[in-house]
């Protein structure tokens, strides 16, 4: 049962959807991990965990494994030896749509529970320099602890506002930059029933923050660079309308299509949504933008 501004929003912006989109945050779904290339291959991970006792299947891209789990994920053996991590496929799929690089410098401006970082991290092979921000202090040892159990040695955590522009980092310097930004998180129902209980009071200011922080990205961004904006809702004001707005705001910038694909993603003029009853994944939003070369 979902609060009345929630239901309000699903049958506005998605009349034909909303109620198929609802019922499919509750379908259970095999857990989807990512495979540590420093640790580990996708094939001795996948018998690593069948020994286990648990069902993996291949995953829609390389490092995804898709596995039904015979107890908690964190209490395997290939887990502690920092062999994978558990992430949505969704959550995967933005952090690929950085095309992060060995030797790139890249910006996760919003980095906890860290994910994305390790997924960027490892395609690096720990050349380059990562920097993860979060604004939450006792979060940021959460980072640190799974950079070291997954053998994460370039990729450093820090206490940060991102709604703030630290110079220090240097503007116009990073390859990549990650704005995985503070949402409503109407596409993780499934896995946070507290927040089908929201009344979206506040909703204005945090368009405000996801702004913010979306054009502080562009000013890290070296000028041959990517800028990735990604929610995990699925309400159109924090997505597309707000990349949107900022390619309103700056001219400079354009929209490209993602590399990779998953079966039912909507890949439309401001960046490529997931609905769960489509996808079988989180609700999710990402938007991969470039700046003109000759700018």
């Amino acid at each position: 049962c979902l609060s009345q501004p929630i239901a309000a929003l699903f049958a506005a912006q998605y009349p034909q959807d909303a109620e198929a989109m609802a019922a499919a945050f509750y379908q259970r779904h095999p857990t989807a991990i990512r495979v540590n290339p420093l640790r580990t291959t996708d094939e001795a991970l996948t018998q690593t965990l069948q020994q286990e006792g648990h069902t993996v299947t291949a995953g829609p891209w390389p490092h995804c494994l898709l596995v039904m789990f015979n107890g908690n994920p964190a209490a395997s053996k290939a887990f502690h030896a920092g062999q994978f991590h558990v992430q949505g496929l969704a959550s995967q799929f933005a952090a690929l749509c950085c095309d992060a690089r060995p030797g790139m410098r890249v910006l996760d401006l919003c980095a906890a529970p860290g994910g994305k970082s390790l997924t960027i991290a490892e395609q690096m092979q720990n050349c380059g320099e990562l920097l993860s921000g979060e604004a939450m202090t006792g979060r940021v040892k959460l980072l640190k602890q799974a950079f070291d159990r997954c053998g994460i040695e370039r990729a450093k955590p820090y206490h940060g506002d991102a709604t703030i522009l630290n110079p220090a980092f240097g503007l116009g310097s990073f390859d990549r930059v990650l704005c995985d930004v503070p949402c409503s998180g109407l596409g993780v129902i499934g896995k946070k029933p507290d927040i089908r209980e929201k009344t979206l009071d506040g909703i204005e200011n945090l368009l405000l923050t996801q702004q913010k922080i979306l054009q502080n990205g562009a000013k890290y961004l070296a000028p041959n660079g990517r800028l990735v904006y990604s929610t995990c809702t699925v309400n159109h004001h924090e997505n597309e309308a707000q990349v949107r707005q900022f390619l309103q705001d700056n001219q400079d910038f354009y929209v490209i299509a993602p590399q990779i694909t998953l079966s039912g993603m909507r890949v439309g003029e401001y960046g490529t949504l997931f609905l769960p009853h489509e996808t079988s994944t989180d609700g999710f939003f990402a938007a991969i933008l470039e700046r003109q070369k000759n700018c």
